[in-house]
Formats: C-alpha cells, sequence, structure tokens
C-alpha cells in the first residue's frame, strides 16, 4: 500500500499520457472537417459544460487571490491549444506529438528561472540532446522531401510555439498552486480559451459557411474525444500531477505520450514510423531521460 501511494504521481501520469495518445490523431482526423478555430471553440465548450459546473459548486469566487495570476496561467494554456490545432493540422500526428516530448527539457530551464530550482550537469546535458533531437524532428521535412509521414515544416514549428506555451503553463501552475486548486487553474484555462476563440471565430464562420454540411461521424467522434476526454479530463488531472509532482516530473506526461500516440495513429491514420523520426524520438527520449532520473540515495 505504501508503495502504491509513493507511486500513485506516476500512474497518474501515466493515465494521463493514454489519454493524451488520442488527442494528435482525433484532431488531425476532426480539423480536416472542421474549421481550426470553430474546431477549438467546441472542443473548449464541451470541456466547459463538464467541467465549469463543478467549478462553481466547490469553488468561491469571491475569494480567489490576485486573479490575474490565475488569467496569466489560463493564457499560456489557451496558446498552446489555439497554435497547436494549426500545426497538428499541416503536419503528422506522430511528429506533433513526439515535440511535445521536450517539454520536461523547457520546463527545467523555466523552473531554474522561475521556481529557482537548481539543475545539475546531467540534466543540463539531457536538455541539450533532447532539443537536439526535437530540431531534428522539426527538421525532418527538409531531410526527407517527398518521403510519407515526413511532416511539413510550418506545421512543425507552429507545434514547437505552442511547445514553449505549454510549459511557460506548466511551470506556472506549480508556481500559483499555494494559491489556487486544479479545478480552478483548469477552469480559468477553460474559460479564457472559449472567451479567445469565440472573438475570433467569425474568421472561421466566414471562410467556412457550408462546412457542416459534410461533416462524417468521425470527425464528430473526434470533436467529442478531444473535448471531454482530452480536454476536460486530460488538463485537470494534469493539474493534479503537477501539484503532486515537481513541473519536469508531471510533464513526463508528454514523451510517454508519443507512445500511445504511435498506437492511436496506427489505428486512426494509417501512419507509421520513419527511420528519420526514430532517430528524433531516440534523441529526444534520451536527453529528457537524463533529466527526469533521480539517482537513488545512499543507504
Amino acid at each position: 500500500m505504501n508503495w502504491l501511494k509513493r507511486n500513485q504521481a506516476l500512474f497518474l501520469i501515466i493515465f494521463v499520457a493514454i489519454l493524451g495518445g488520442g488527442m494528435s490523431p482525433f484532431i488531425k482526423v476532426s480539423a480536416k472537417e472542421i474549421p481550426p478555430i470553430l474546431f477549438t471553440l467546441f472542443r473548449f465548450i464541451l470541456a466547459g459544460i463538464i467541467l465549469l459546473p463543478l467549478f462553481l459548486k466547490k469553488e468561491n469566487i469571491k475569494k480567489l487571490k490576485n486573479p490575474k495570476n490565475l488569467a496569466l496561467v489560463a493564457i499560456f494554456g489557451t496558446g498552446n491549444v489555439a497554435i497547436s490545432v494549426f500545426g497538428i493540422k499541416l503536419t503528422t500526428a506522430s511528429i506533433s506529438q513526439t515535440l511535445y516530448a521536450i517539454v520536461p527539457v523547457i520546463a527545467g530551464v523555466l523552473s531554474y528561472f522561475i521556481l529557482k530550482t537548481k539543475l545539475s550537469s546531467r540534466e543540463i546535458f539531457g536538455m541539450l540532446v533532447g532539443l537536439l533531437g526535437a530540431l531534428y524532428i522539426i527538421m525532418l521535412p527538409v531531410f526527407g522531401k517527398g518521403m510519407p509521414f515526413s511532416g511539413n515544416l510550418l506545421g512543425d514549428i507552429l507545434v514547437l510555439i505552442a511547445v514553449l506555451s505549454f510549459s511557460l503553463y506548466t511551470v506556472l501552475s506549480k508556481k500559483f498552486h499555494k494559491d489556487y486548486s486544479p479545478l480552478a487553474i483548469t477552469s480559468a484555462f477553460i474559460l479564457m480559451t472559449i472567451f479567445t476563440q469565440a472573438v475570433i471565430s467569425p474568421i472561421d464562420f466566414a471562410a467556412n459557411l457550408l462546412w457542416w454540411r459534410h461533416i462524417s461521424v468521425m470527425a464528430i467522434v473526434g470533436l467529442l474525444y478531444v473535448g471531454i476526454i482530452g480536454t476536460a479530463f486530460y488538463y485537470l488531472l494534469y493539474q493534479y500531477a503537477i501539484k503532486k509532482a515537481t513541473p519536469v516530473i508531471a510533464s513526463m506526461v508528454l514523451y510517454l505520450q508519443p507512445v500511445f500516440s504511435f498506437v492511436w495513429a496506427y489505428f486512426l491514420l494509417g501512419e507509421h514510423l520513419t527511420s528519420g523520426l526514430i532517430f528524433g524520438v531516440a534523441l529526444t527520449f534520451i536527453g529528457v531521460g537524463f533529466v527526469t532520473y533521480v539517482p537513488k540515495k545512499a543507504s
């Protein structure tokens, strides 16, 4: 029982990674038929229907400390999802998910500056190797011109920007967990995203007037999965993982996620691994492994 209690954060991370592994493939399926801004809006409306009533019931809004800090965390969470949907639409689901594996590396650097977390030489080395792997993945469209599943350079860059935003969301969440619950942070993120996407959604309406006429069942299923499982439950559980561990350890979700994403993408999209992607994955995982490895203390 003690072993289970000590490792509950690890089990939570693995579970979140399984849920999150399906997001990129389902987003790619749905984004082919649903305009990206509208997709993000509908996705977060679904998440809001699930979580916001719970938030209003459990939290005293009038007693929330410094709402500006809560809004700051939410902005970076919103930036991640708003940008990533455009990147995922252009590149492959496997590559986009793999790029998110460098979040622990970036979170380690940000934790040093924001949370004053010290970094060892081993961790710094791991960050450099992980970044090298990520850069190689981004350049796959250049190295493998004409190869299937080699991705798209613009799409890869957009996903990388989203990764930076998500890393800030992770580290700032840890910083403000002393003031806000995981439910409060997740709800603020959902509300911020609904608001920003609603403001710019007329752009998608104007450019895609009759998009809903030919929408498939699979696109609807994808939207439901990403909205309910991949947003409401995923982000709430991720906040609990951050609360129970460090930002770097919690973001281990993002390098476990590609493994499950490959499985989802194989069945949903027929994507296959290329030698270049495997090489980039290996470098990224080695780097992240150096960052997150904790040596046993001498007894």
